[in-house]
C-alpha cells in the first residue's frame, strides 16, 4: 500500500494481511554520510513480518552495494562520489538481513 508510514506499529496492520512483503525503497543522496533509513526500515519490517509468521520477503536494492563491486560499474565516479552512500546504507541493510533466520529473503 502506498503511503505507508514505516514505523512499525503502522506496519504492523499491514504486515499482518500479506502472505509477502515486498519493499522498494528510494530516498534521496545524502553527499556526506550514509543513507541510514534503509535499515531502519527494514529492521521494523523485519520484527513485523517475525510477529505476523510470516517468511517470504523481497527487499529491492540495486547493483553494486558489495563496496568490492563497485570499481568494475560504467561509472565508478557516479557510483562512488554520487551514489555511494546511498548504496552503503543499502549494504548495511543487507548485512542485517543475512544475521535473520526468521525470513525467506
Amino acid at each position: 500500500s502506498s503511503g505507508i508510514n514505516a514505523e512499525y506499529g503502522d506496519l504492523q496492520q499491514h504486515v499482518d494481511k500479506c502472505d509477502a512483503v515486498i519493499s522498494c525503497l528510494a530516498f534521496p543522496i545524502h553527499f556526506f554520510s550514509v543513507v541510514p533509513y534503509f535499515k531502519q526500515v527494514e529492521q521494523n519490517v523485519s520484527e513485523c513480518m517475525k510477529n505476523a509468521g510470516k517468511r517470504r520477503a523481497i527487499f529491492m536494492h540495486s547493483w553494486y552495494t558489495d563496496p568490492a563491486s563497485r570499481n568494475r560499474a560504467r561509472s565508478p565516479f557516479f557510483v562512488k562520489y554520487f551514489i555511494g552512500n546511498v548504496l552503503e546504507g543499502m549494504r548495511q541493510s543487507e548485512l542485517e538481513l543475512e544475521k535473520t533466520d526468521h525470513l525467506d529473503w
